[in-house]
């Protein structure tokens, strides 16, 4: 269902309640709650729930791309020492076929309070996600059954979908970047360098 949906839903139910002698008052604060418990609220259409299956068809979708799937947390300091160096690294390898996907693991009450705010401090401005799931330990297996789930953790898949490299802990720039570059195109030559 989406935003609009439950909007759409909020509306009818409003109105109808209304006709009942409910004070709307009340209803359009039952409605807020409901919105921002979902995370419907403002900026949050830039972090998006997701769980193990939603993961593995974005995967899939970004065939012919190289994906860095990143999981991080904001109460994780090794996760927010390395984010510049990832956000860096989207910035610098996207034009050259790079997919990046950011996955919180913090609670999905923390959006708005925590998440955002972070992200917008690292000038992430592309959509990212925060997991959804009931059961930890499958979504974990589900990503690699070799990761225990410690944080940070970078998977990286080359263009046909395949997991070629697995970063867990604390990375560099150079780091990623010695990962990538053998899986990318070659920076194309500026037009302002001499040939």
């Amino acid at each position: 269902m989406t935003i609009s949906h439950l909007s759409l839903n909020f509306s009818r139910v409003r109105k109808n309640l209304c006709a009942w002698g409910v004070p709307c008052f009340f209803l359009f604060a039952f409605c807020s709650l409901l919105s921002s418990c979902a995370g419907l609220r403002g900026g949050s259409k830039l972090v998006q729930p997701i769980d193990e299956n939603g993961l593995q068809q974005l995967i899939k979708q970004a065939c012919g791309k190289v994906v860095l799937l990143n999981f991080w947390a904001t109460w994780c300091e090794p996760c927010k020492e390395e984010f510049p160096d990832l956000a860096k690294i989207a910035r610098e390898f996207q034009p050259r076929g790079l997919q990046v996907i950011f996955v919180s693991i913090d609670e999905p009450e923390d959006v708005d309070g925590k998440v955002l705010p972070f992200l917008k401090a690292q000038e992430v401005a592309f959509r990212t996600y925060i997991k959804r799931t009931k059961d930890d330990e499958a979504f974990i297996n589900a990503i690699d059954a070799k990761w225990s789930g410690a944080l940070p953790a970078t998977f990286i898949y080359d263009t046909n979908g395949t997991l070629v490299k697995r970063l867990v802990a604390q990375q560099s720039f150079e780091t990623f970047a010695e990962a990538l570059r053998p899986l990318l195109p070659a920076p194309s030559p500026s037009k302002n360098s001499p040939n």
